[in-house]
């Protein structure tokens, strides 16, 4: 917890010397604090372009999402250190280790073994897809990005509390990940062409 330091001028003005790793550690505290209480949902998207990153960190947060931001499967595993996104949004060419990889790893920790997990790539074959699937994923969407298609799906997965469990069949994790998924139980796939 931040805490502040505030002397009294002889103006009667209130005086607080805060540094920046301060302010920017209460603002998190906050937006934490107040996100959930206001309903706000937050977004991890794992990206490694900073100017897809960024259009999908302004485009979320018009919509009233929190976004936090990583540009490699490494600093995505950081963030979850610390936070606990409602969904996590994946590309899957990351330098470092690569999408499927973080996916992977990021299942492995029990409390995001349901979070919805959104892979976008511009790779949209169906064995991207199915590598996808049996990395962990719950939804495959194709680049360029449908930004209205991709708020109307986080707005389902959000309101409906839909998670990686209710989407599949309950089995464990590591058994759950070794047989083939049937096709009724895949994520969806969205194609461009």
């Amino acid at each position: 917890m931040v805490s502040l330091d505030a002397d009294s001028t002889t103006s009667g003005n209130s005086v607080c010397s805060l540094t920046e790793r301060d302010v920017c550690k209460l603002c998190r505290e906050l937006i934490r604090g107040a996100g959930c209480s206001k309903g706000m949902r937050t977004i991890l998207v794992v990206e490694d372009y900073d100017d897809v990153r960024k259009m999908l960190r302004v485009l979320l947060e018009t919509e009233n999402f929190r976004v936090l931001e990583a540009a490699s499967g490494i600093e995505a595993l950081e963030v979850l250190e610390e936070e606990r996104p409602h969904v996590i949004i994946m590309d899957l060419a990351l330098p470092g280790f690569d999408g499927l990889e973080a996916i992977r790893q990021i299942r492995m920790i029990d409390r995001f073994q349901n979070t919805p997990i959104i892979v976008l790539s511009a790779y949209a074959q169906p064995s991207t897809c199915e590598a996808a699937v049996r990395a962990g994923s719950n939804y495959f969407r194709a680049k360029p990005i449908d930004f209205e298609e991709l708020t109307a799906l986080l707005k389902e997965i959000l309101s409906d509390g839909i998670t990686r469990s209710s989407k599949r069949a309950s089995s464990p994790p590591a058994v759950r990940r070794s047989r083939p998924t049937p096709a009724a139980q895949r994520p969806e796939l969205t194609y461009r062409v």
